[in-house]
């Protein structure tokens, strides 16, 4: 009993010490997705990770119209040809996921 007592007030420490730094670093993440013309660029931060790729998809819809691949910081594609309309763009980094709507 006293074996399990130790290892459950373990994990309680250890969680304790895991949630306060989490909440912190939250508000050091940020991933930007702007629309300038027809032209996406979405940009993360260090601590987000290099961007692994960008996803365009319909709203009210589960398909990507526009999957774009990145390895970096920085990714910029063209949306032309793209019907008017609102779309979730969802933006897949190293250490997040960031979803977006823009209208075209």
């Amino acid at each position: 009993m006293k074996r399990i007592f130790t290892c459950l007030l373990g994990m309680g420490l250890l969680l304790h010490g895991y949630a306060a730094p989490g909440k912190a670093n939250m508000s050091k993440r940020i991933v930007e997705v702007n629309l300038t013309g027809w032209e996406l660029v979405a940009t993360s931060e260090p601590a987000d990770g290099k961007i692994s790729q960008v996803q365009v998809i319909p709203a009210g819809s589960r398909t990507p119209v526009v999957v774009q691949y990145c390895d970096g910081y920085i990714c910029g594609f063209s949306l032309y040809g793209l019907p008017s309309g609102t779309y979730e763009v969802k933006v897949i980094c190293a250490n997040t996921v960031y979803v977006d709507y823009i209208t075209l």
